[in-house]
């Protein structure tokens, strides 16, 4: 086990609703302009109403299928989606959807075959195979996965999220040089990612750059504003166990010393 190797997520692709205006008083907020929290209950009013059809209804619950994912509600993510491809089997996004909602949910084989098909119909979209790398990733097919974060990055080059989770690819069959490169230019593309600075530090680490590496950590905590989850995975790795509370103290900052001196195993 690593110290905090996770993919950034890319969201699926949106749905169009009509503007605002023409939804209504109390619905209006069915878009994905808006907090996850609020779209959920605006769009269960757009659905459950009756007066939308066709692409409108389409959209209401694939905007109400993306606030779940943020939400992490992956069971209602799924049943979301799953309404958008019986609604509309030929949109690509609603393939997109339910593949981050099996992936989510762990059921990774189903995520792949909505990536195909999501592919298969727009094979243009960058976001596709970000996801279907993840995927890939997920499956320990590292070569598959880098495969296709190529052709996000191709397709996409100014994207920080393909070049991190290409550079977690990279990390993960120990090429640490090139996940470090990959992790430079998501930062430079995306300053304020945590988890590009996190899993750079590891890559450093790994490379017997302990101090390199620990001020990348320093950054990604400056961001992420709490060390809970340095805690819980240096815990479980056996170099902490102190409370499990987010704050970068003494004791953290010695297990996290000593797990950089061990060369981050």
């Amino acid at each position: 086990m690593r110290l905090g190797v996770r993919a950034l997520a890319a969201t699926v692709a949106t749905l169009a609703l009509p503007a605002a205006a023409a939804l209504g008083q109390g619905v209006e907020q069915c878009l994905p302009d808006f907090p996850a929290a609020q779209v959920v209950p605006a769009c269960t009013a757009v659905i459950d109403s009756g007066q939308w059809t066709g692409a409108e209804l389409v959209s209401a619950y694939g905007n109400r299928g993306n606030a779940n994912l943020l939400l992490r509600r992956f069971d209602a993510a799924l049943a979301d989606f799953e309404q958008v491809v019986a609604l509309a089997p030929d949109i690509a996004a609603g393939y997109r959807g339910r593949g981050r909602a099996y992936h989510s949910l762990g059921r990774l084989d189903l995520a792949l075959s909505d990536y195909d098909r999501a592919i298969a119909l727009e094979p243009g979209v960058a976001l596709a195979y970000d996801n279907r790398g993840q995927a890939l990733r997920a499956l320990g097919r590292h070569q598959e996965a880098i495969a296709d974060f190529d052709r996000a990055i191709a397709l996409e080059p100014d994207q920080a999220a393909a070049y991190v989770n290409r550079g977690n690819a990279w990390l993960d069959i120990s090429q640490f040089e090139r996940a470090i490169a990959d992790y430079d230019r998501g930062i430079a593309l995306q300053a304020g990612l945590a988890l590009a600075f996190n899993n750079r530090a590891i890559a450093r680490c790994k490379l017997g750059e302990p101090d390199a590496a620990m001020a990348d950590l320093m950054q990604a905590l400056a961001l992420a504003g709490s060390a809970e989850g340095w805690q819980r995975n240096l815990a479980e790795l056996g170099y902490y166990d102190a409370a499990i509370d987010g704050d970068y103290g003494p004791i953290t900052e010695a297990a996290l010393r000593q797990y950089m001196a061990d060369g981050c195993p």
